[in-house]
């Protein structure tokens, strides 16, 4: 009768450290549950942040590209409009005045042309990198939430 005894204070004492552990390993998982979901919770609005800049970086790049067409619209207008006046005499002429002028005035429109040019690559090149983060993001994002959830 006493090895009996034995047996059963053995396994009441194994299944009380059993439970202890199990208690104490459900603490660890919803200690890091709570973690991953705050971190996750965080992720989510730095997403939200990233998706409104790049909505309004392409808001704003639309404007740049709207403006630069514009502008190179308008110039195209103003130089036929001039040149077709003027041609004749702004082409023949041998005047070192207006040949300054007319190489300084092809220099500034060159140069305005560049630097919209310029600005609008680089916010075209602004709104993929803010889009390539976000996808990033987005990605790692939705591989812990296919962790905890499986």
């Amino acid at each position: 009768m006493l090895p009996k005894l034995e047996v059963k204070i053995a396994l009441e004492k194994a299944t009380t450290v059993q439970e202890r552990t199990n208690k104490q390993t459900q603490l660890r998982e919803d200690v890091l549950r709570a973690k991953f979901d705050s971190t996750l919770a965080k992720k989510e609005e730095e997403t939200k942040e990233k998706a409104f800049k790049l909505e309004q970086g392409e808001q704003y790049l639309g404007t740049i590209n709207v403006n630069l067409k514009a502008a190179e619209s308008k110039m195209k207008n103003e130089n036929q409009g001039f040149w077709s006046s003027k041609k004749f005499i702004w082409s023949k002429s041998t005047d070192p005045n207006l040949v300054d002028l007319r190489r300084s005035s092809n220099k500034r429109t060159t140069d305005f042309v560049d630097q919209a040019r310029a600005i609008a690559i680089a916010a075209q090149k602004e709104k993929r990198e803010i889009q390539r983060t976000a996808m990033e993001r987005l990605t790692q994002i939705e591989d812990r939430r296919g962790i905890w959830r499986a």
